[in-house]
């Protein structure tokens, strides 16, 4: 019986199919012996020694045949520009639209006046008659059209698209920075980097409802373009999404 058990202890040692020494990626000694393997015993079976739990080996174990990764880059938070933003959706939103040569009609009713504004551009240089209400369109009329839907209108719708480009633009970025690839990082820091991507993405989430609140603006003012509207600023979330970050 003792020599069958130190049969078992040396093949368990040294043997080349199952020996801990030829397992050295896994257990870290090449020069592994049945000497070393009854000290080990030894410690186990203390009884102050601690196994480790299932999470524990598998997180262990992940470690072990983990290869070695590149560097990864020093990160700097982009730069936010909701202040910016804000001061120039203010300025689009309260701009007022000269009255003088406008259509009264269309000035009271917003959705008419967009509808007239569309119809416009189907009919001009294509219908000598509207295709509506099939009357002709006298050149009177198209000159009281161009007088209402006169340049300062149109740049200003032009204005509202542009910096509506610019707000989408930096709702790219936030979502870009706040995407962190757990896969160049080390399994053993995945749960700090998990934790730190769920507080990006919340304070990521509260800046959008911010640019948000911008577009939902300018959009009600590009739909009534003659009426200049009453700007309410939205809360500032530009700090908390920098602390986030750091």
């Amino acid at each position: 019986a003792y020599a069958n058990l130190e049969k078992q202890l040396g093949d368990k040692a040294t043997n080349k199919n199952i020996g801990i020494k030829y397992n050295s990626e896994c257990f870290g000694d090449q020069n592994y012996t049945i000497t070393k393997l009854k000290a080990d015993i030894k410690t186990v079976k203390d009884q102050n020694y601690q196994p480790l739990g299932p999470e524990q080996v598998s997180e262990h174990g992940n470690l072990i045949v983990e290869k070695i990764l590149p560097d990864i880059p020093s990160f700097s938070s982009p730069s936010l520009n909701f202040s910016n933003l804000a001061k120039e959706t203010e300025l689009l939103v309260t701009k007022p639209i000269s009255e003088s040569d406008k259509i009264q009609a269309l000035v009271k009713e917003a959705g008419l006046n967009r509808w007239v504004n569309e119809g416009r551009a189907h009919h001009r240089n294509k219908h000598n008659k509207c295709a509506f209400c099939d009357s002709e369109i006298s050149s009177e009329r198209w000159a009281n059209l161009d007088k209402h839907f006169d340049e300062e209108s149109e740049l200003l719708e032009k204005s509202i698209d542009v910096l509506l480009t610019k707000i989408e633009t930096e709702k790219a970025t936030v979502n870009n920075a706040s995407n962190i690839d757990q896969s160049v990082f080390y399994s053993k820091f995945h749960p700090q980097i998990i934790e730190l991507s769920s507080r990006l993405k919340a304070a990521g989430k509260d800046y959008h409802k911010t640019l948000d609140d911008l577009i939902r603006q300018l959009n009600a003012r590009k739909g009534d373009t003659l009426n200049s509207k009453v700007f309410d600023l939205p809360a500032d979330r530009t700090q908390a999404l920098k602390q986030a970050w750091r």
